[in-house]
């Protein structure tokens, strides 16, 4: 039986099963993307106006932006995301 190297398909991972909340800056934010690629399924809660590490660059056609952070983007992969809004 030959395997395919190239196969994209999602592999179980050893935390396959787990749940994971993320709140935290960006050294916590690779931290949730490691987990991430074990398996684990990491939920990412925002506040309101996003998370910080959405306003540092370098940006996507280096046009700043709350969705064209390539930070943001390559450490929150593989990621959900939520964003809440809290009352005073």
């Amino acid at each position: 039986m030959t395997q395919n190297l190239f196969d994209q398909s999602p592999k179980p991972g050893m935390l396959q099963g787990l749940r994971v909340a993320e709140t935290t800056d960006e050294l916590g934010e690779y931290c949730g993307l490691l987990l991430a690629g074990l398996g684990a399924e990491v939920i990412k809660i925002e506040a309101a106006e996003g998370s910080p590490t959405r306003r540092i660059g370098p940006f996507y056609e280096d046009v700043a932006g709350p969705e064209r952070s390539l930070l943001f983007w390559a450490y929150n992969r593989g990621k959900k995301s939520v964003q809440v809004t809290t009352k005073e």
